[in-house]
């Protein structure tokens, strides 16, 4: 019925020559041909009783659009199954001219999935890294923080400004005797302001400016250079030092609160002995957790590392893609500004792509690794995870329901589930050598390590 021929057309692309014999066009033909004798409206007869030659001539056109669809998507299915072939992307289609009483032949030039060895997944040595216990100077440093979030700052008079007071400010910036906005535009923001806060410490927004104002009274009027880091969310200011003359208008101090089963209750513990059981807890788990991240980290480069394969074009551009979206969206939200982020697109790109060509390998890796142990993923898993991602994101319930009525969307969740088991298979299966020689604790499961 169909003859298929393939060729290599590059790394996990091919180009399909596929034709379909004159009697199955024929055989489909005859079926479009009754499909419109049954449903279509000719002048002069009721539907159904129109001559077949009247309507072959009058809906030509159509029935050979419908004839062409149909053998195409079909002819394509079966040729893949036939060439046990993996579809990732059809890159270009040509179809010949199709006629009823003669064969019809169309070339598919497609990418597909990777063809490797299966590298060695079990038992891949890993050597854990002491997991650091959780003294009583964590836990110390951790309500200190808790302190200076709950810590209110109330207004003082008669004393000059001291280090932790917030003061307001009205300021003006220059840069090499010009204003700063005329001598960088883009630093605009900061050449000047009014009722402007700052904390004169360490975690101020300018550090050398909140220090220079300790010891200023309100109304003094003190002046610093301030030099700005490497790392600055202005690039154009990077390195650069700019004069700041600021007068102080308002002085507030700040007061921690006492470390006691009042300040517990605020952050929703029951006595402070609690809170500390609490963050210690919480804390050895982070580090745990960490120690654990590394460790799968560790095992994904070694099978990233072990399997060698080519790798579908379309799929790397389409992953590059989508992390070098990510990573804008998440320099903008941090307030890099859109040149720093354009004067730097060809190394986030080529960071963009290296990334993605190891998500892409270690996906195929974990792909076939589950395949070979048999994994399965039930349509109740997908519901369930699919369900508490959605509403772990946001998504309102009625818009969460009808994405879990789209088969893609479902199928991308059982494969990631899937992905997901055979990283906790390999885990348990790894063959782990402590620092003291001691047993491994047993691994969490992806799921437990959320």
């Amino acid at each position: 019925m169909i003859t298929t021929t393939v060729e290599d057309a590059g790394p996990c692309r091919k180009k399909l020559s596929i034709e379909v014999s004159a009697e199955r066009v024929d055989a489909v033909w005859e079926e479009a041909l009754q499909a419109y004798r049954r449903t279509a409206r000719v002048p002069g007869f009721r539907p159904g009783r129109a001559p077949r030659e009247l309507v072959a001539r009058r809906f030509a056109r159509p029935i050979a659009d419908d004839l062409r669809e149909r053998l195409l998507a079909e002819a394509y299915r079966e040729a893949i199954a036939e060439k046990k072939l993996s579809s990732v992307a059809i890159l270009e289609l040509k179809p010949g001219d199709v006629r009823a009483g003669n064969p019809f032949a169309f070339e598919v030039t497609l990418d597909i999935a990777p063809e490797f060895e299966l590298p060695v997944y079990r038992g891949i040595r890993l050597r854990a890294e002491p997991v650091a216990p959780v003294d009583d100077d964590a836990v110390d440093k951790a309500i200190e923080s808790i302190r200076r979030m709950q810590a209110r700052y109330e207004p003082v008079e008669g004393r000059p400004a001291r280090e932790h007071d917030l003061a307001r400010i009205d300021f003006e910036a220059t840069h090499e005797g010009r204003p700063l906005d005329e001598a960088i535009p883009a630093a605009k923001p900061l050449a000047r302001g009014r009722g402007f806060q700052i904390s004169l410490d360490e975690q101020a927004f300018l550090p050398d400016l909140g220090r220079a104002l300790v010891g200023a009274a309100v109304g003094d009027r003190r002046e610093a250079d301030v030099t700005f880091p490497d790392a600055f969310s202005i690039a154009d200011l990077r390195g650069k030092t700019a004069r700041f003359a600021a007068t102080v208008t308002e002085l507030r101090e700040r007061i921690l609160p006492a470390v006691d089963d009042t300040l517990a209750a605020q952050v929703g513990a029951a006595s402070l002995a609690e809170l500390r059981g609490r963050i210690h807890e919480q804390e050895q788990q982070r580090r745990t957790e960490a120690e654990e991240r590394r460790l799968r980290g560790e095992l994904a480069r070694h099978l990233v590392e072990a399997a060698a394969m080519e790798l579908p074009e379309t799929l790397v551009e389409q992953e590059t893609r989508d992390i070098v979206q990510s990573v804008v969206r998440q320099n903008a939200r941090r307030g890099v500004p859109e040149d720093e982020l354009v004067a730097h697109k060809q190394e986030i790109y080529e960071h963009a792509q290296r990334n993605a060509r190891e998500q892409l390998k270690l996906g195929y890796v974990l792909h076939r690794i589950a395949e070979a142990e048999g994994m399965t993923v039930s349509d109740e898993e997908v519901e369930r995870h699919g369900r508490a991602a959605l509403a772990g994101a946001g998504v309102p319930e009625e818009q969460a329901r009808e994405r879990l009525q789209d088969a893609r969307f479902r199928e991308r969740l059982r494969e990631d589930l899937l992905r997901a088991q055979a990283m906790d298979w390999v885990r348990r299966e790894a063959a782990v050598e402590t620092p003291d020689g001691a047993p491994p604790p047993p691994p969490p499961t992806t799921e437990e390590s959320r």
